[in-house]
């Protein structure tokens, strides 16, 4: 990931290092992606929202509900929204 923005405490934005988009919805609220670096858990690497993947920020795992690839308006508008 090149860059994680928390736009709220149950969702991320994300940039991939390809320059993909994604956005993450988490399963439960894992406040703290500003202050801490995130981390994708997931077998073989690959995050896709079938289950079993987490994002661990700090201290916190978070497992992830879905994730859904967003074009650059709709990562703007979220990384507009988010927390920093």
């Amino acid at each position: 990931m090149d860059e994680v923005r928390q736009v709220s405490p149950a969702l991320l934005a994300v940039q991939g290092r390809d320059g993909q988009r994604f956005r993450i919805d988490l399963a439960e609220g894992c406040p703290g992606a500003s202050q801490a670096q995130a981390v994708l858990l997931a077998r073989e690497g690959w995050v896709c929202g079938t289950g079993r993947e987490y994002v661990r920020i700090g201290d916190a795992t978070c497992a992830v509900a879905a994730i859904a690839t967003v074009d650059a308006r709709e990562y703007a508008a979220l990384a507009r929204a988010s927390q920093v």
